[in-house]
């Protein structure tokens, strides 16, 4: 594996709803080879502005609670106080509940490593285009990290916007959702990108001096409906693990030539194995959930009849 302590790194998290868990099994695969020391800046958008802020908090275990802890109905469920048709059909209770239980903004406030979030901001007016704007969130009050963070995953329709310094403002990912920009500016030219899609590029081109490591699914983690919008604890505790299996191999596989066939197979057949286990304990699981799912309904039955 590459020495990642000669130099200092720059860690990307794109946006995704709740395919932002898969980040979390990323973090692990850093935190266990001490990867996160070398990181001295993060940046996110969406959820990955949310994992911006749990992967400076420091604590592995708070970031993996808090994305086990997250239900479809703190995220998703509609009010029907809300239906005015306006935007915004889903209050923002359960992303305030995270930062309550799971967010300590002092540690924020003066973390070491500086942070970014990305918003797009539509001006004080929506005009209906808007432009993407990167807030360091280092040394501001606990109130204006949240708004920004609000912003950053207020997704169009579903979620209110948020008005920050007299601007409309919404889902970062609108406008970039691969937030290179403000960490490439503070001088960092090495990157850690942690992209939630198989298809996720990074424009070389843009930043020709700049060396990248992109993490990604090796195989799809879910669309839009049974993706993004997929905030249920099985679906985060799924992504956690494949985002751990990808990130190790490329973790082990990073300054080795990829283009030789016999690395190339060596990796492919070592990321194979770990696929192939995890989809066996997948299936065991989902054999074991139904099995339980079916002796709660025959008990249910069961104590029907002996209750008469």
């Amino acid at each position: 594996m590459k020495d990642f302590s000669n130099e200092e790194w720059g860690l990307v998290l794109n946006g995704g709803g709740g395919k932002g868990s898969y980040q979390i099994g990323v973090f692990k695969a850093l935190f266990e080879h001490h990867i996160n020391d070398c990181i001295i800046a993060v940046s996110g958008t969406s959820s990955g502005a949310l994992n911006s802020v749990l992967f400076a908090n420091g604590d592995l275990n708070v970031a993996v609670n808090a994305w086990q802890d997250i239900t479809p109905k703190s995220f998703l469920q509609v009010s029907p106080e809300m239906v005015d048709f306006k935007e915004g059909l889903v209050p923002r209770d359960g992303l305030l509940d995270i930062f309550k239980r799971y967010i300590d903004f002092d540690v924020i406030r003066m973390s070491d490593k500086t942070i970014y979030a990305t918003v797009t901001d539509f001006g004080p007016v929506d005009s209906g285009s808007g432009t993407a704007k990167y807030y360091r969130l280092n040394y501001k009050p606990a109130n204006e990290i949240k708004d920004i963070l609000l912003a950053s995953s207020a997704l169009p329709i579903i979620y209110e916007p948020i008005v920050i310094n007299g601007n409309i403002c919404r889902d970062g990912g609108l406008t970039d959702n691969m937030p290179i920009e403000p960490l490439y500016i503070e001088g960092i030219r090495h990157f850690i990108v942690v992209g939630l899609s198989e298809n996720t590029e990074i424009n070389n081109t843009k930043y020709p001096d700049a060396e990248f490591l992109l993490i990604n699914p090796r195989y799809d983690i879910g669309n839009f409906i049974d993706g993004t919008l997929d905030f249920t604890s099985k679906g985060a505790r799924k992504r956690m693990e494949l985002g751990y299996i990808d990130a190790i191999r490329q973790l082990e596989f990073y300054g080795q030539d990829m283009s030789s066939s016999e690395v190339r197979f060596q990796y492919d057949q070592a990321v194979q194995r770990e696929y192939n286990r995890f989809f066996v304990e997948e299936k065991k699981r989902d054999l074991e959930d139904m099995v339980n799912t079916d002796m709660d309904k025959l008990n249910g039955i069961l104590n029907l009849y002996m209750g008469d």
